[in-house]
């Protein structure tokens, strides 16, 4: 048995398909080879989805059970995590893993995800494509991988975000960093095709603001961390000093951050119940 089970989340669109494929293929490939389980998380009740993945139907809720809106059907990336916690568990698979429904996943990051020493990772993608140069990004991460028992033992601290919407990926990175995690972004992981973004003018915004306001300490030493990585950066800065600011910035916060944080969320619920 493998040492990862990696989940994602294949939306079907037609105007998906022709990235969602090739991830798909990466993904059946890793399978294929030993490298990790890797499977498709779908809505439980479904009728079975055309793919090459095997279907984990499991989930219970969406995008518009959890905000309340009607939009698009989108999972839970904790609800996702939830289910493969508790597969992996049923089948002593130490790890798990979630990959948007439209990234290439290299053996590389399977292998670092599979024998890391940290109890998560968070992979930021390699955007290639659209006629310019393959760039590695400093955020955009698309894959985040658990160790099952930090899961279990940190899940409070990871919210009911929506997979494919904004917000969500930086919060879960800074959540990793702060607790013993790390942030990998500067190597070929993980690859994306360019497209323009599909989560602007989301119907589910307010709810993931109200999400990112209860979140605001960690979302703010996200924002810290990338503008004094990307000053790094400009400056020829090396991993290894990279690798020191993330030590250096994201530090869990304490108590009087949880306060704040609740009422800046309260403050953000009356605010948009007054319509303001």
């Amino acid at each position: 048995m493998p040492a990862l089970l990696l989940g994602t989340s294949v939306s079907g669109r037609a105007d998906a398909a022709a990235r969602e494929a090739p991830a798909q293929a990466s993904l059946a490939a890793l399978h294929a080879a030993g490298a990790a389980r890797c499977v498709n998380v779908t809505f439980a009740g479904d009728p079975p989805a055309a793919g090459v993945l095997d279907e984990h139907a499991a989930l219970q809720l969406d995008a518009r059970t959890v905000t309340g809106v009607d939009g698009p059907r989108k999972p839970v990336v904790s609800e996702m995590l939830d289910a493969l916690a508790s597969e992996a568990e049923r089948l002593g698979i130490p790890r798990i893993g979630v990959v948007n429904g439209d990234i290439v996943v290299t053996p590389a990051a399977v292998e670092q995800a599979a024998t890391t020493r940290r109890p998560a990772l968070a992979f930021s993608r390699t955007d290639t494509g659209s006629g310019e140069p393959d760039s590695e990004l400093l955020y955009g991460a698309d894959m985040f991988t658990f160790a099952v028992e930090f899961w279990r033992r940190e899940r409070k601290r990871f919210r009911a975000y929506i997979l494919g919407d904004a917000v969500w990926d930086n919060v879960y990175a800074s959540v990793i960093a702060c607790h013993g995690g790390a942030l990998l972004n500067r190597e070929r992981w993980i690859l994306h095709q360019r497209h323009p973004a599909v989560f602007r003018d989301s119907p589910y915004a307010p709810y993931l603001q109200l999400l990112a306001a209860r979140d605001s300490s960690y979302f703010t030493l996200w924002c810290a961390y990338v503008a004094r990585a990307e000053a790094l950066r400009a400056r020829g800065g090396t991993g290894e000093e990279e690798d020191g600011l993330q030590r250096e910035v994201f530090k869990a916060p304490g108590f009087r951050a949880e306060v704040y944080d609740v009422a800046r969320a309260a403050w953000w619920r009356a605010r948009q119940g007054l319509g303001a």
